[in-house]
This record gives C-alpha cells, sequence and structure tokens, in this order.
C-alpha cells in the first residue's frame, strides 16, 4: 500500500475531532487515520486498537473517497423494517375506537392478545406482545386495571344495626375511679395481692 498522507487542514479538523467526538467508534476511526499520516503500519494498528485489518482498510477507503472527519462518522443503519405501516395502524386505531363486543369479541375491553388476534384476522400479520405494547405506548395508550365496584347492599343499614345490637362489649361494666377512660389503674396491691401484713 502507497504512504497514506494527510494535508494541514485535514490533520487539523482530525485533531479537533478527537477532542470533540463522544463516541468511541468516531475517536478510534480517527485516531488510527492520523496514526496511519505518522507512519504507523496496518498490522501495528489492528492489533493496538484491537480491530481486524480490514476494518483499517475500509476506514482509508471511507477517508479517500470523502477526505472530511465526517466520512469517519458512523452511517445511519435501518435495521429491521417496521411491522407498523400506515394499514396496519389505521386498522389498530379503527379498533380501538370500538368497543370489541361490537367487532364480535365476548370481552368488554381491549387486552393484549385480543388486538394480536384482531390484527391477525383482519390484516393477516402477526404481532408479538411485545410489539404491540410498544406500538401501544407510542400511540400514547396506556393500559389501567379495571375497579370492581359492588352494587350498595340494600340491607347494609339492617345488618350494622343487628350487629350493634348482638355486639358484647370486653368491658360491660364501666368503674368511674378517676383513672383514664373511666378506668381506675388498680396495682397488684390494692386489690389485695401480695405479701399478707401482719
Amino acid at each position: 500500500m502507497q504512504k497514506f498522507s494527510l494535508t494541514r487542514k485535514q490533520i487539523k479538523l482530525l485533531q479537533m475531532q478527537l477532542k470533540t467526538t463522544h463516541t468511541a467508534d468516531v475517536y478510534q476511526r480517527t485516531l488510527a487515520i492520523l496514526a496511519l499520516n505518522d507512519g504507523a503500519t496496518i498490522s501495528s494498528l489492528a492489533s493496538l486498537l484491537r480491530v481486524d485489518r480490514s476494518s483499517i482498510y475500509h476506514w482509508i477507503y471511507r477517508f479517500k473517497k470523502n477526505p472530511t472527519p465526517s466520512s469517519l462518522w458512523e452511517n445511519a443503519k435501518c435495521g429491521r423494517p417496521s411491522i407498523w405501516d400506515g394499514i396496519l395502524i389505521k386498522c389498530l386505531r379503527s379498533a380501538l375506537k370500538k368497543s370489541p363486543q361490537h367487532l364480535g369479541y365476548t370481552a368488554a375491553n381491549w387486552s393484549v392478545p385480543l388486538l394480536q388476534d384482531y390484527l391477525s384476522t383482519t390484516s393477516n400479520v402477526h404481532v408479538s406482545e411485545n410489539t404491540l405494547r410498544r406500538q401501544l405506548h407510542a400511540m400514547n395508550y396506556v393500559w389501567k386495571r379495571y375497579r370492581y365496584f359492588l352494587a350498595p347492599d340494600p340491607e347494609e343499614e339492617k345488618k350494622t344495626q343487628n350487629h350493634k345490637e348482638n355486639s358484647i362489649s370486653p368491658f360491660p361494666y364501666r368503674f368511674n375511679c378517676g383513672g383514664r377512660n373511666g378506668y381506675s389503674a388498680f396495682s397488684s396491691t390494692s386489690l389485695g395481692v401480695g405479701p399478707a401484713w401482719t
């Protein structure tokens, strides 16, 4: 490979990128390009940076193709394409606006498994629970647990009245002997319990 050389302006820009970057990958690529300019070999750089030599050749190729510091930045990765196209989102929104009972289900409210079933039957797309939950969260839907309210007992007043009449107090007699709450504070000696005095 022929000698790799940079202009003064490129060196200055790459050194500035070394000082300002916050990502380790960009720092590593920039450092490799500057070290190659200083005479380092590709083999020594590969072992020093713990990367394959083909990675360094790729960085050199990217920098020669576009000799600016931005050529060493990470490219945006697209990843797996989303299953949420406009039709599937529209189908989910229309389902959430209606009750599941209107669409033939016996449930009164939507759940994730129920929405999964609905989406798979209407659009032939199987959506995992996690994917569906993430999409619902992105659409600002929040799952809340329903509270159960019992109907008021028509005989409640009768029951509480009977309960009050039949309840037995643990202290059926009240003594007003000057103690707290009408009860006197008896000690063991005042009750005549203890050693006999003669």
